[in-house]
């Protein structure tokens, strides 16, 4: 009986518990997985790990080539240049 108001209380305190106030997060919705991440400032830009977003969502891996990134998910497959605002999406601009 003691540990379950022992777990009651950590339960309590833990949910009192925020974030920092200038923490950023995105908050990800579907029918998969529903999950949240911390976003990234660089340069003043804000960032997310796409590896970070696709991977509770399906199968996923990536390779570099130097400059050039070849990332799959699941039975797609995508090519980007490090720097590029564009990317290839099955072979396709």
């Amino acid at each position: 009986m003691r540990w379950i108001r022992l777990a009651l209380a950590a339960c309590l305190l833990l949910s009192t518990v925020t974030a920092a106030p200038d923490e950023k997060r995105i908050s990800i919705y579907s029918p998969v997985a529903d999950y949240s991440l911390n976003i990234a400032e660089r340069d003043g830009k804000d960032y997310v790990g796409l590896l970070e977003i696709l991977e509770p969502l399906g199968a996923v891996s990536a390779k570099s080539d130097g400059e050039k990134w070849k990332l799959r998910f699941n039975d797609t497959e995508g090519q980007f240049t490090n720097g590029g605002n564009k990317a290839r999406i099955r072979g396709h601009d």
